[in-house]
């Protein structure tokens, strides 16, 4: 009996013991401090409002970044706040999107993959949410990133949702970013709603009769997001709400300009400099070439720290500053011209560094020659004869310093391109100085175009609003700044140049992720929206402007690529939905996300379009031993014979076949 009771005894101190460190435990547990996914309008810290957000404007409609943090006081990041505030209509179409807690989150519990962030169970998402708009209800896959420290522009336990590589936002249209309890703290539970986010989707407005015009927008939003079952609304733990800038407006009427309102061109001086057995080389000079960059007719430019960008009116016009006179080169075929038009011709555009005569020295001229087309080149903004001497063209180009200059650069060269194309079209060589003593024509109704590294940027913008070209190649051509800065290598590290230029060091790169999810490199995506050619890449051929015709478009990249990057190469490839041609060497897991196969060579017709049919591939070379991938156009045999044969039979057919 005694046995039984000390049995008894110890026991029921044991159960009493497990019950009491229970409770103890389940008291903890509802004592500690939840994980807030932070939204407070009254905080004067920035990034305690999401960002991007609509709640980011001023009364002005302009984006608000006067609280933007700006740490070591840097005078160049100040500068680029207020460009963006005074230039940008909207937020960013490839721009992350930058949501606080209050504790470190369990990354485990977020999309590990673009694939997996549009699944219904996804914990973050991103939608378009424009009723206007005909993708409407669209989820965009994302990659995310989650910095726990406090760093140079971070705040502590910062998640960055941004778009997945070659998935650009709609120009013009609502956007959400939507976090949910499906995304965990550390210890296992779902993050909560902010007080702040509690109250401006509250049933009842704050004065009690009317909801004011966030309010209203995030309700409508929320109840949006439950109609097309996205999300429930309970399970929304905060939610951005932003609409994007048209990032290819302004461009669209400054080509409209030039095209209606300035003066075509003509030549004012032409000479033989040069003949082979194949083509014949003319030298001289034509204008006038419009330049809507500001500073040009004051003597700003080459616009090193003052002056470069491109003006508008209060209606939205383009002023036009001046205009200049190009040198230009143009070889002739030495086979019998084409009766009755002349001959087809290439607009040939060249990389950083070279200049109008750099087709002849890398043989394009020759190559061309050899297939019956005339080839026609200028000097590339910011290249050649159009600098002056001592200069660089990269740093003139790319512009660091000058970041308006650096961003209208591009949209000034695909300017030079459509009046050279203008030029191209009624071009025709005299028979008093042709060395065949007959008149040279050209055929205005067969213009193709090539652009190599720069030339290829500003090509891009060309290919979507030109009137008259019936496609081109693009070598070594990237989209997607940020993918620019983070992975350029050549002819010098940007990242680090980058770096320097806003006042870090190379520890600092690592030790605040200074990278493509960083919020100042976000920023610059944004200001750079209007001339980075990702978002042009979608007007080729799947939605061209209105009065454009769709283009044959061939892109290629060369592994390894140190000057233009392939994850940048491959994103604009994927935004323009170019289709990859087999054999692909690098799976680029966005395509398959596009639902986009690879195809099989030869390829001619591929695309149907509104206007017709038209041929796109996207080809991938390995470069020969001792050649960088960026230079495959010209030293991988494969790649030469397959660009070639392109452009001939885009010029023969306007179709273009691949093989």
């Amino acid at each position: 009996m005694e046995y039984i009771s000390k049995k008894f005894f110890f026991f029921t101190h044991a159960l009493f013991l497990i019950f009491s460190l229970t409770c103890c435990s389940e008291k903890q547990e509802d004592n500690e401090e939840q994980t807030v996914c932070i939204f407070n309008p009254k905080s004067q810290s920035f990034f305690d409002v999401p960002f991007p957000s609509e709640m980011h404007r001023a009364p002005d409609g302009k984006i608000d970044l006067s609280s933007f943090p700006n740490p070591r006081k840097s005078p160049w990041i100040t500068n680029l706040l207020k460009a963006i505030s005074e230039d940008c209509k909207g937020f960013g179409t490839n721009s992350g999107i930058y949501f606080r807690f209050s504790q470190p989150i369990d990354t485990s519990t977020l999309p590990s993959t673009p694939s997996s962030s549009v699944l219904s169970d996804s914990s973050v998402l991103l939608v378009n949410l424009d009723k206007s708009k005909p993708n409407f209800g669209m989820k965009i896959p994302v990659q995310t990133f989650f910095r726990e420290k406090e760093g140079f522009m971070w705040q502590p336990n910062t998640l960055v949702i941004l778009p997945a590589q070659g998935f650009v936002l709609d120009a013009d249209t609502l956007y959400g970013a939507i976090v949910t309890d499906r995304v965990k703290d550390i210890n296992g539970r779902s993050v909560v709603r902010d007080i702040g986010f509690e109250n401006l989707i509250d049933d009842r407005p704050d004065d009690g009769t009317t909801f004011s015009k966030m309010e209203e927008l995030h309700r409508n939003a929320i109840k949006d997001i439950e109609e097309l079952k996205i999300a429930e609304a309970s399970r929304i733990t905060s939610l951005a709400l932003f609409k994007t800038m048209d990032p290819v407006w302004e461009m669209k009427v400054v080509a409209q300009k030039v095209y209606d309102e300035v003066e075509a061109p003509s030549i004012y001086d032409i000479s033989l400099t040069d003949q082979t057995d194949d083509y014949y080389l003319f030298e001289g000079h034509y204008g006038p070439n419009p330049v809507f960059q500001r500073g040009w007719s004051s003597g700003l430019f080459p616009y090193e720290r003052e002056g470069g960008e491109f003006v508008f009116d209060e209606n939205g016009n383009p002023l036009l500053d001046g205009n200049e006179t190009l040198t230009f080169a143009l070889t002739i075929p030495r086979s019998p011209m084409p009766e009755p038009d002349g001959y087809p011709v290439l607009l040939y555009a060249h990389g950083t560094g070279g200049d109008y005569l750099s087709f002849v020295r890398d043989d394009t001229a020759l190559k061309m020659a050899k297939l019956g087309i005339a080839v026609f080149g200028i000097d590339n903004a910011m290249n050649g004869t159009r600098i002056p001497e001592n200069k660089s063209p990269e740093l003139l180009f790319f512009n660091i310093m000058n970041i308006r200059a650096g961003r209208d650069n591009n949209r000034q060269a695909a300017v030079d391109v459509i009046q050279q194309e203008r030029m191209a079209e009624s071009l025709v060589i005299n028979a008093s100085i042709s060395p065949t003593g007959e008149e040279i024509k050209i055929d205005g109704s067969k213009i193709i175009f090539m652009g190599h590294s720069q030339g290829g940027l500003n090509g891009s913008l060309y290919l979507a609003l030109s009137r008259k070209c019936l496609g081109g190649y693009l070598s070594g051509s990237a989209g997607n700044i940020l993918y620019s800065i983070q992975y350029k290598k050549s002819p010098i590290d940007t990242l680090a140049a980058f770096a320097l230029v806003v006042g870090l060091t190379g520890d600092d790169i690592k030790n605040f992720d200074f990278g493509i999810f960083h919020p100042l490199l976000n920023l610059v995506q944004t200001f750079v929206d209007p001339s980075d050619p990702i978002n042009y890449g979608m007007l080729w051929f799947k939605e061209p402007l209105e009065g454009i015709p769709p283009k044959s478009i061939m892109q290629s990249e060369g592994l390894g690529d140190s000057y233009a990057p392939p994850i940048g190469i491959e994103a604009l490839g994927v935004a323009a939905q170019i289709p990859p041609v087999t054999p692909v060497l690098n799976q680029v897991e966005s395509y398959s996300l596009k639902n986009i196969l690879p195809i099989d060579p030869p390829v001619t017709g591929n695309i149907q379009t509104r206007a017709g049919k038209i041929t796109a591939g996207f080809l991938q070379y390995i470069p020969p031993e001792g050649i960088d991938g960026h230079f495959v156009t010209f030293y991988n045999q494969e790649a030469i014979e397959t660009w070639t044969f392109f452009l001939s039979t885009l010029a023969d057919t306007g179709l273009g076949t691949i093989r």
